[in-house]
């Protein structure tokens, strides 16, 4: 029996074809009248409500060994079991979560979800439960309205420092909501006895790609040229986000640089993020102008305090930038394009790691408490297989903790690219498709897109991977397997992570003041 390794989303929608989009996955939205069957689709998500011939068509899907994920309240439609809303402001994962979703951190959502009481996982908004042949996942998260918040919010991220670092954020965790459906995507093509075919998340069958941005701020020119000597010692890519003010006069210092293998971008003329377009745009042009006459090419850009706003998406957009990078929009997760008013953005968001070497001063951290952050993080991102982008400033004098950062990050054999690069891999990634099908052991897959720097990895339940780069027909046991690092040494998070802090009210006083000095110096 040859089955079709896609997923059949029931409802059309621009978010939900852009989060599968992200995954890689192979997905069709099948017709009003389409029966489904579950050799046409190895999953169906139930992305709406569905009515009563629907139901039963559905379920006759199940019964002949379908699976089946149900968004919110759809899973009872189909089950009988009761669910109840909820406001839940954010889930810490217990060490029950972590065997299922891998170094899943703190999940914030402000958000009203559906709970199931017979749901073991994430505080009862994850469970898995059989169904005559078939299997279905009920996923109280619906992931539209999470995904495309674009709040943001002062959060505390965990440390073993003194206090632990903060930063304005987004208020949502879109990437720990991104890593929860894919998991529940992959655990339901595992208990068909399927393999999850998708799009690698990076170049080649790398097990992860570090890039590695640096915002100059105020930096002098011999910091400049210190940092440069630094990270080349280590042969890193970088990515710089040049403030136009502060360097004006000198921007050619960093044409060598360019020569070297290290991007340029623009920060801004000006260190503000305006709540008009007009502004937004004059700040962002002037500033190009400045790296355009030193020799500079820009692609990109990243607003002062990782700040974002519709109005800043929109300037972008008339500014033509391949792509931004605000960790208020979203951070450790997919590069991904936002969604504004229910329009999708053309400027790719490359997310990072928001906490840098001074939010861990201000925690008053030691240089190993820094040391011991950067590597849990590093950890955690390599083994989620989410990008590892880390940022930093050029000011400070922590160079010994940067060290040992890089040198754990040479041991790992990751692919170093500049944020360019990836931003320009990734738009390429989320344009291409391809179909797979299995007959008994045999696979076949086929797509005019496989390259060697593109390819597709097949997983399994045994959470081994294969990659490949051409077409191919084939039996599985004929692949190439590898284990990728999937053991994640689980360390609970303690809950006042989330409680209530008023010292992030005051920080959030103190940085307004900093940032209202900052706009009148520049005036």
């Amino acid at each position: 029996m040859k089955i079709q390794l896609k997923i059949g989303l029931l409802a059309a929608s621009p978010v939900w074809e852009h989060l599968l989009e992200l995954l890689g996955v192979s997905y069709a939205i099948p017709s009003p009248r389409e029966l489904p069957d579950p050799t046409k689709y190895a999953l169906l998500i139930l992305n709406r409500q569905i009515g009563n011939s629907e139901q039963e068509a559905i379920a006759h899907y199940l019964r002949e060994g379908g699976s089946v994920l149900a968004i919110g309240d759809t899973f009872a439609t189909l089950t009988q079991k009761p669910v109840q809303k909820k406001y839940l402001r954010a889930i810490i994962p217990s060490h029950t979560d972590q065997c299922t979703f891998p170094g899943l951190d703190v999940i914030d959502l402000f958000h009203t979800v559906y709970v199931c009481s017979d749901a073991p996982l994430l505080s009862h908004t994850v469970g898995f439960f059989p169904y005559s042949r078939g299997r279905i996942g009920f996923l109280g998260l619906d992931p539209v309205p999470l995904f495309t918040n674009v709040q943001a919010l002062r959060k505390s991220f965990y440390a073993t420092s003194p206090r632990f670092p903060n930063e304005v954020v987004s208020r949502v965790s879109k990437g720990g909501v991104i890593q929860i459906l894919r998991e529940s995507i992959k655990h339901l093509f595992f208990s068909r006895n399927l393999p999850f075919v998708h799009w690698w998340y990076f170049p080649e069958d790398a097990p992860g790609i570090f890039a590695f941005r640096l915002d100059s701020d105020d930096a002098s020119r011999e910091q400049v040229n210190s940092f440069f000597q630094l990270i080349n010692e280590f042969n890193i890519k970088s990515t710089w986000f040049l403030h136009g003010k502060a360097h004006e006069g000198w921007m050619d210092t960093f044409l060598p640089y360019q020569d070297q293998g290290h991007e340029f971008g623009v920060h801004g003329y000006r260190h503000q993020v305006f709540k008009d377009v007009k502004r937004n745009v004059q700040n962002m042009e002037a500033c190009k102008k400045l790296l355009l006459q030193a020799g500079l090419e820009v692609s990109g850009f990243a607003a002062p305090y990782g700040s974002w706003n519709s109005a800043l998406a929109k300037a972008l957009e008339e500014t033509k930038f391949l792509y931004s990078s605000e960790f208020s929009i979203g951070y450790d997760l997919y590069p991904f394009y936002p969604f504004v008013h229910q329009h999708k953005s053309s400027v790719l968001q490359i997310p990072i790691h928001p906490i840098c070497i001074d939010s861990l001063r201000h925690a008053h951290a030691s240089p190993q408490q820094m040391i011991d952050y950067f590597q849990h993080v590093i950890q955690r991102l390599i083994h989620s297989h989410i990008p590892l982008i880390l940022y930093d400033h050029p000011r400070h004098e922590y160079g010994q903790v940067l060290k040992d950062i890089f040198s754990y990050v040479n041991s790992l054999g990751l692919l170093k690219m500049t944020l360019g690069e990836y931003a320009q891999w990734s738009s390429e990634r989320l344009r291409v498709d391809f179909s797979a099908s299995l007959t008994g052991d045999n696979i076949e897959i086929e797509s005019r897109h496989l390259t060697s720097n593109r390819r597709l990895a097949i997983e399994n339940a045994e959470r081994k991977i294969s990659f490949i780069s051409t077409p191919l027909k084939t039996s599985l046991n004929e692949l190439k397997w590898q284990t990728h690092p999937r053991e994640y040494p689980y360390a609970p998070l303690p809950p006042q992570l989330r409680q209530i802090n008023p010292r992030l009210w005051w920080h959030n006083l103190f940085a307004r003041y900093f940032r209202w000095k900052k706009s009148r110096e520049e005036r």
